[in-house]
């Protein structure tokens, strides 16, 4: 029987292949690994910290040109990754000895060769999702129709089933020009152009982790996460992590650091437009403006927090007295767009919509205040490994007050539903230790149980 050991991670296979097909074991050669992910990203990387004492650099030799295949186990939870990567660059080369340190940075092979491209089409009375799906297959590689999870299509890459492309329907149709833009950038183009009467806020974004691609709302995430079942963490200060192999549950879940962002910056409230937020739209052609407002207090009922619950007088940052008073119309933020027409006799064809942004108004002004209550209330946490966390997740954090007149109670504020926004994965001789920034609403109050 293995003896359990918290955050031992093993590298249990490691080679690199050339452009010509030869291949050379590194398992043994790396000293250090950190795999990075993040909603905000459109791909993963991997940085692999090599010693080498047989000069891969120039008998092997290294190019630029390499895949790179990576297996790693984490033995606590039995967590097992296998990655196909691209080696993109070399860096941080130094001469220890008769031995040559160097970090090699690596992709997933997908992300790669999509970086090759350039995408240069239009679309025609089609959703964006319809549009997003579209121009992933073309670009990202061959995928095909898995399952339905909620509002979204579930998609695996015909070459590696272990891999997911996930795409959340659309509302309305769309006239949408792509000129010239990497595939990333153009999923993301078309996220920014996304609608969805489900998901209220129409935050669409588009990244990649170790399991595959998304281009999912927070909501879809946040719903069907909490399907999958919160992953539990709990913060204790001053307690140490047990170390009792008995008690191998508790060491799994235990956070050894808490950080939290600035509890109230006031200013920063203003600035974001989470509060109060105006969109103007001119009509060029008829010499109008139409004035779209977002308002807090009259809109904020509409939206759920990771609980499911509304923003409530006693758990919302601010009172409804001092959001009425400080934020206005003379320090709300404004953004203005140019009401799009189509050309002569467009409008006249059946079934087609006349405009390009036909969301626009709406998806901006939710897109704002939304985006700034989720990541205005965030923390990083700090523990032993945890593989099977990526970004996308939904953790259930409870945090002990760290009053010693408090022991043992929750911190209701920092206790709750977060979602996991970015994951640090580092070994370094064989241990692994992880960092997550986690954001809900700032609003949520309560121990999520």
């Amino acid at each position: 029987m293995e003896t359990f050991n918290p955050g031992y991670c093993t590298i249990e296979g490691a080679s690199l292949v050339s452009h010509a097909g030869e291949s050379v074991d590194i398992s043994t050669m790396i000293n250090a690994l950190i795999i990075q992910q993040s909603m905000g990203q459109l791909s993963y990387t991997v940085n692999i910290g090599v010693l080498d004492a047989v000069g891969l650099l120039h008998n092997f030799p290294i190019r630029g040109e390499e895949i790179v295949y990576l297996s790693l186990r984490s033995h606590d939870l039995q967590t097992k990754i296998s990655l196909k990567l691209r080696l993109t660059a070399v860096e941080n080369l130094v001469q220890q000895g008769e031995k040559t340190a160097y970090t090699i940075i690596c992709v997933s092979t997908s992300s790669y060769d999509a970086s090759l491209k350039n995408v240069i089409t239009a679309f025609r009375n089609k959703s964006a999702g319809y549009c997003a799906t579209q121009l992933f297959k073309k670009n990202y590689g061959k995928i095909t129709k898995s399952n339905v999870a909620g509002t979204a299509t579930v998609y695996k890459f015909d070459k590696d089933k272990e891999r997911l492309f996930v795409a959340e329907e659309t509302e309305g149709a769309m006239r949408v020009t792509i000129p010239d833009y990497a595939p990333g950038a153009a999923m993301n183009f078309l996220a920014t152009k996304a609608y969805s009467r489900k998901s209220l806020s129409s935050m669409f974004r588009f990244f990649e982790t170790i399991k595959g691609y998304f281009w999912v709302t927070d909501e879809w995430l946040l719903q069907e996460g909490k399907k999958a079942g919160a992953k539990a963490l709990h913060y204790a200060p001053g307690t140490a992590v047990p170390l009792d192999p008995r008690e191998q549950i508790s060491i799994t879940q235990s956070v050894e650091k808490l950080d939290s962002s600035s509890h109230i910056n006031t200013m920063l409230d203003i600035d974001g437009g989470g509060y109060k937020n105006t969109v103007i739209e001119i009509d060029l052609t008829q010499h109008t403006k139409t004035v779209y407002s977002y308002d807090y207090l009259k809109s904020k009922r509409k939206y759920k927090g990771m609980g499911g619950q509304a923003p409530t007088k006693d758990g919302q940052k601010h009172s409804d007295d001092f959001i009425k008073k400080t934020f206005t119309a003379d320090n709300g933020v404004n953004h203005f767009v140019i009401r799009d027409w189509a050309a002569p006799g467009f409008e006249a064809k059946a079934g087609m919509v006349p405009r390009e942004d036909q969301f626009m108004p709406e998806i901006i002004s939710n897109r704002i205040a939304y985006n700034y209550h989720l990541t205005n209330s965030s923390v990083t946490v700090n523990m032993k490994g945890r593989l099977d966390i990526q970004p996308g997740d939904i953790i259930n954090l409870t945090v002990q007050e760290p009053d010693v007149s408090l022991s043992g109670k929750m911190n209701t504020r920092k206790s709750g539903l977060y979602l996991v926004f970015n994951t640090v994965h580092a070994i370094d001789n064989e241990q692994l230790n992880s960092s997550f920034s986690l954001v809900k609403y700032d609003w949520d109050k309560g121990y999520a149980g």
